[in-house]
């Protein structure tokens, strides 16, 4: 049996609020379920109420009863990308591993999907530290801008008041 593979996960709850959550990735799970204790941990919902409760299968065998579904806005904690994903909501309240979690994602959930360690994060969070001459270049050039801004914007003044001598 294969060790599970956890993911910390960030969510957009009500009032925009960030909120951290713990999520477990099942194989051979087609659908995304929010456990009773992310349930908990995101008060508030905006729940679609479904009348016909379902049973989802993991390749574990272990049965996940769901009946409603919500709509989440994730991602991975630490990445810029932010996912709209469905959720059906656990009616389960059986203790077993996977309600350490507060979601379990599918395997059509992309937030879930392991990154390969090569790869580079979404965006960049932080430049890497200015040299001495970098950065006398980059005020040389700030103030070379801002010094021809200032001659554009003198030579537009002494048009019009040029043109305005000329009119009268």
């Amino acid at each position: 049996m294969t060790r599970p593979n956890y993911v910390d996960l960030c969510c957009l709850g009500p009032g925009e609020t960030t909120v951290g959550l713990k999520a477990v990735v099942a194989q051979e799970l087609d659908v995304n379920i929010l456990t009773p204790s992310g349930f908990q941990a995101l008060p508030g919902l905006e729940v679609q109420r479904h009348e016909i409760a379902r049973i989802f299968y993991d390749s574990g065998g272990v049965p996940h009863a769901v009946r409603d579904m919500v709509q989440l806005y994730i991602w991975k904690k630490g990445e810029a990308k932010m996912w709209k994903q469905n959720f059906y909501v656990s009616t389960d309240d059986a203790p077993d591993s996977h309600h350490q979690c507060h979601v379990i994602l599918g395997t059509q959930c992309i937030v879930g999907r392991v990154r390969d360690e090569k790869g580079l994060p979404i965006a960049v969070t932080q430049l890497g530290p200015q040299s001495a001459s970098d950065k006398a270049s980059q005020e040389q050039r700030k103030r070379d801008k801002e010094a021809a801004l200032a001659k554009k914007e003198q030579e537009r003044r002494d048009r019009e008041k040029q043109q305005a001598s000329q009119k009268k």
